[in-house]
């Protein structure tokens, strides 16, 4: 069997595969009711997932979060780093965003001190090499798509319940203006499926590593103490990041110069709530 039927053949790449329906339906079912999800809810979801994973099966994910945190301070930024060799992991920058019940994603031209987030995720893989998407989480009633991934496999449209588009993509669709002048803000399918994959691919296909950097465990792991491991369902981290604590919103990054992943994400200005490492092995830790 060669690396990719392995990687697609392997639980995290079911994991990953099962937490993108749950998402879709989830967000049919809130539309369907006239409501609107909320991004740090469903993230809160997918954290859950994968820790019940971790205790129930292969220690190989290991997470890490911010508590307390305002969403609307911090945002709702992921890091994910996937090894792909022996201690040697891949980062990728995840930008979430949440489709609204109008079919329409209403913040992606969100900005901090004049800067655009996709402004940030360009700095920041332009100084660190890392991999930047968007993740968008989607559930849209009666929409119908067979297609294949990036590594040739069959989906479905419960796929795109959480689908990842380059920065420059969104950039182009959220920056188009209507005739008067305003925005436009993209639709569902302004974006898909031309322009999204299922995030599934960052686990089950073999990733591209050529002049791309790459990061150990230990890098990860003292990057920032201000990320703390979570590895069960009941520890202190509070993943619950409605908490509206005021004390929190002027939190820098715990200083660590000399650490690759710290010093290029405070350049960028990129503040990670949750940070997951998926590894080949079971955890280090």
């Amino acid at each position: 069997m060669n690396t990719a039927d392995k990687l697609w053949g392997s639980e995290r790449c079911q994991l990953f595969k099962d937490i993108a329906e749950k998402v879709w339906f989830r967000i049919i079912r809130k539309h369907k009711l006239g409501l609107n999800d909320k991004e740090v809810a469903i993230t809160n979801d997918i954290i859950a997932d994968i820790l019940e994973y971790r205790i129930t099966h292969l220690k190989n994910f290991d997470v890490y979060a911010r508590d307390g945190y305002l969403e609307s301070v911090y945002g709702n930024d992921i890091d994910l780093f996937v090894e792909i060799y022996p201690d040697e992991y891949k980062w990728f920058a995840l930008q979430a965003k949440l489709l609204k019940k109008n079919n329409k994603y209403d913040t992606l031209r969100d900005s901090s001190d004049g800067d655009y987030q996709w402004d940030k995720l360009y700095h920041l893989e332009e100084i660190s090499g890392c991999t930047p998407y968007y993740l968008l989480y989607n559930g849209v009633e009666n929409y119908k798509h067979p297609g294949k991934d990036l590594c040739n496999k069959e989906f479905n449209e419960s796929q795109f319940g959480c689908s990842l588009v380059e920065p420059r993509e969104i950039e182009t669709l959220a920056t188009r203006r209507g005739s008067t002048g305003r925005f436009i803000n993209p639709t569902f399918n302004d974006i898909h499926p031309d322009f999204a994959q299922p995030w599934r691919v960052l686990v089950c296909c073999e990733q591209e590593v050529k002049n791309i950097d790459l990061y150990s465990f230990e890098e990860i792991k003292d990057s920032s103490s201000d990320l703390k491991i979570i590895v069960s369902l009941i520890k202190d981290v509070d993943l619950n990041m409605d908490n509206i604590d005021e004390e929190n919103k002027n939190i820098e990054f715990d200083e660590n110069p000399e650490n690759r992943i710290f010093a290029a994400s405070k350049e960028a200005g990129w503040n990670p709530q949750i940070r997951i490492v998926v590894s080949l092995s079971p955890s280090q830790e």
